[in-house]
């Protein structure tokens, strides 16, 4: 205006005119903002920047590879994944597609939004998105853990799902499962399977235990897992809560089961309660589940049936089995798990299981661990250990390996790992959720053997939902400053 006012009109106007019609067409144009590019360069330099940290165990969190087939129909293994975000680790999912690179290398990248999750995932869902085209599932596996992510920003954990038809799937299939779980290991990395989270309903606000696949009272086994109290009210109610080989011990209470089945029985009244319980003595152990023998107890194990089939969410029990050091790995996960609303309401017990000249020694150094460590464990509880496992346990291995005990490399080995899945059926049937250690893949081991074992330690129609994980061996507790 102060040159010429002519000219300026004329501008304002033209400037005018561009605007409107911009926001009346609103075009799909990539502008570009100041913003973006400074966002970019403060991502770049403060990676850069990690290099310059030492390492140290207590900056140690879990970065988590997870292997998906589809972020979206497999969204089991996205969800729990994103319940350990209070880790602060980064996550990466991953696909593997198998082809020919050359051919179909085009339509790959074309279907696929490499970089981060699509915008279709569960709300609040984050981490990055890797998906690679490799001849073979092993060899794109080896590829994810070679190149997915950035400097310091790296996995070390896999996380995979558990391979359920494997009793279908072709040996060549099976073989290349169990060879990727080696390859984990040899990497480096930890290794997390989850095995029958698809019955877990993501959506609660809070873990609830997935319906039994067995009814309550299909067992006449013995359960001592703690779905009682043990005091004189709740032994005059159900019976002696011993436990295997007449060993007494005391169990902390754990599961809402068991303080709504108090209520229901003093509801009842305490008359001729005794009468009603029948005492196995055998072994001097108890039975806790037994098929009822009057009104009293058929209304009583009707109750937990239901109890059970609801899930009891405000006191879930996530049964730990510690079976050996793996750096603290199978500690540490669990513990962040329970930082996330959905794990919260849930109770974590230690089981220890100890030859019986080692329980004191075993029970006074975990017990020291998980106070320096100031982790919220119950227990530890002592489980000890048997001698040989049963015969129909035996049998069942046979049946699902397809091989006699005697034929498998290290028998003395493979019967420990037999004892422990009878223990877990003993201790932790009820519980909410076991995380239980991996067996090493060892390569004298034949496929169908080492899937058999897993199957036992994770058998879905007589366990609940189980996270079977192996750590690398570095340290991730400490309770030193340096």
């Amino acid at each position: 205006f102060l040159l010429n006012w002519v000219y300026a009109l004329v501008a304002g106007i033209a400037a005018f005119t561009i605007y409107a019609y911009v926001e009346w067409n609103e075009p799909e144009v990539n502008w570009g903002a100041a913003p973006q590019a400074r966002a970019f360069y403060s991502a770049y330099t403060s990676i850069l920047k990690l290099r310059k940290t030492k390492k140290h165990i207590k900056n140690w969190r879990p970065g988590l590879l997870v292997l998906v087939r589809d972020p979206i129909k497999r969204a089991q293994m996205m969800l729990y994944a994103q319940t350990l975000k209070k880790a602060h680790g980064p996550i990466f999912y991953a696909t593997v597609h198998t082809g020919d690179y050359s051919a179909n290398i085009g339509k790959f990248h074309y279907a696929h939004s490499v970089g981060y999750l699509p915008e279709n995932v569960p709300k609040n869902s984050t981490g990055f998105y890797e998906a690679v085209l490799a001849e073979s599932f092993r060899a794109g596996v080896q590829n994810l853990f070679q190149l997915t992510g950035l400097g310091s920003l790296r996995p070390n954990t896999m996380l995979i799902g558990y391979k359920r038809r494997w009793q279908t799937d072709s040996d060549e299939v099976v073989s290349e499962y169990v060879q990727v779980l080696r390859d984990t290991l040899l990497m480096g990395m930890g290794v997390m399977i989850a095995v029958g989270f698809k019955r877990i309903n993501w959506f609660l606000m809070d873990y609830a235990p997935p319906a039994l696949q067995h009814d309550i009272d299909d067992y006449a086994d013995k359960y001592v897992g703690g779905l009682r109290r043990d005091t004189a009210k709740s032994q005059r109610h159900l019976s002696a809560h011993k436990s295997v080989e007449g060993h007494e011990r005391d169990s902390p209470v754990v599961g809402a089961a068991a303080a709504e089945q108090d209520k229901f029985l003093a509801a009842r009244g305490t008359a001729d309660v005794d009468a009603d319980v029948n005492v196995n003595v055998d072994g001097a152990r108890a039975d806790a589940m037994q098929m009822p023998r009057n009104q009293l107890q058929a209304e009583n194990a009707l109750y937990l049936t239901n109890a059970w089939a609801a899930g009891q969410g405000k006191d879930t029990v996530i049964d730990v089995w510690w079976m050996i050091d793996d750096g603290g790995f199978c500690m540490l996960l669990p513990y962040i798990m329970k930082l996330h609303k959905f794990w919260s309401r849930c109770t974590l017990r230690m089981l220890l299981v100890a030859e019986e000249d080692a329980l004191s020694t075993d029970v006074s150094t975990m017990q020291s661990l998980i106070s320096k460590f100031r982790l919220p464990y119950q227990g530890p509880l002592l489980v000890r250990a048997k001698k040989e496992p049963e015969t129909k346990t035996i049998e069942e291995y046979e049946k699902l390996a397809k091989c006699k005990l005697s034929e498998t490399p290290r028998p003395e080995v493979i019967k420990k790992w037999l004892i422990l899945s009878e223990l877990l059926f003993e201790y932790s049937r009820y519980s909410g959720l076991n995380v239980v250690t991996l067996p090493i893949p060892t390569k004298n081991m034949k496929p169908s053997m080492y899937m058999a074992l897993l199957h036992m330690l994770s058998d879905q129609l007589r366990l609940p939902p189980t996270m079977i994980m192996r750590g690398n061996g570095d340290s991730t507790l400490t309770f030193y400053s340096e």
